[in-house]
């Protein structure tokens, strides 16, 4: 199986995180057959 890792900078995001995560997860399920996918939040001290 192929892994996949989705980085995701988050700076000053705070609004649309829980939106963001719904989607990626729901795509990752659609390739989860083929892809070991993980997401890496990265936010570096936004407010």
């Amino acid at each position: 199986m192929v892994s996949v890792l989705v980085v995701v900078p988050t700076y000053n995001e705070s609004e649309s995180i829980r939106s963001l995560l719904t989607r990626l997860d729901a795509a990752r399920k659609l390739i989860s057959q083929k892809f070991d996918v993980d997401i890496l939040l990265v936010d570096d001290d936004s407010p």
